[in-house]
């Protein structure tokens, strides 16, 4: 390994077969984050993926005052300690033909358009992501743990019964299922 150095060895010398980095091999053309230093695919502003990651859901989170929400640093500060940040920010972004993201619920979530609470989950869009976000933040402590299966089909429930348009149907209403 390269003592200390904040980039990563990309090619090697074929005599003595040790990795050297793109700097000490005698390349110009520099990958280093404009921001921390880390040699990394960079993205706007120069940025690495973990910095670009970081602005992103820092945007995203934030209560309107330039911070991220309160009850949220510790998704923010989970999310920014995963092993591959790529990840994390190719989730942040909508996909071709896909109406809402990741990124939305972030969004809604920060400004407190929606409720921190399992309830307020049932009816989120696109409910996968929101699904995900949910158990996101029960791992983070923000909410409360429930078992996954309970979670599914509360949101089941309140889809399906929110179709029935036939008072007489004689069912019963939501409260009598949970």
């Amino acid at each position: 390994m390269l003592p200390r150095l904040r980039h990563r060895p990309h090619t090697s010398r074929p005599a003595a077969r040790r990795p050297i980095c793109p700097a000490c091999a005698g390349f110009t053309t520099s990958h280093q984050c404009s921001r921390c230093g880390f040699e990394d695919k960079l993205h706007g502003q120069r940025w690495c993926t973990r910095c670009t990651f970081a602005d992103r859901l820092a945007e995203l989170l934030d209560d309107g005052t330039g911070r991220i929400r309160p009850e949220l640093i510790p998704l923010a500060d989970s999310l920014l300690t995963m092993d591959n940040p790529l990840s994390g920010l190719t989730w942040l972004y909508t996909r071709k033909g896909r109406t809402g993201s990741a990124g939305d619920l972030l969004r809604r979530l920060g400004r407190g358009d929606s409720e921190l609470t399992h309830e307020a989950f049932h009816t989120l869009q696109p409910w996968r992501a929101a699904s995900h976000l949910r158990e996101l933040l029960m791992n983070c402590g923000i909410l409360p743990v429930i078992d996954k299966q309970i979670c599914l089909f509360e949101r089941w429930l309140v889809d399906h019964l929110a179709d029935i348009t036939d008072p007489e149907s004689g069912l019963p209403d939501a409260t009598a299922a949970t």
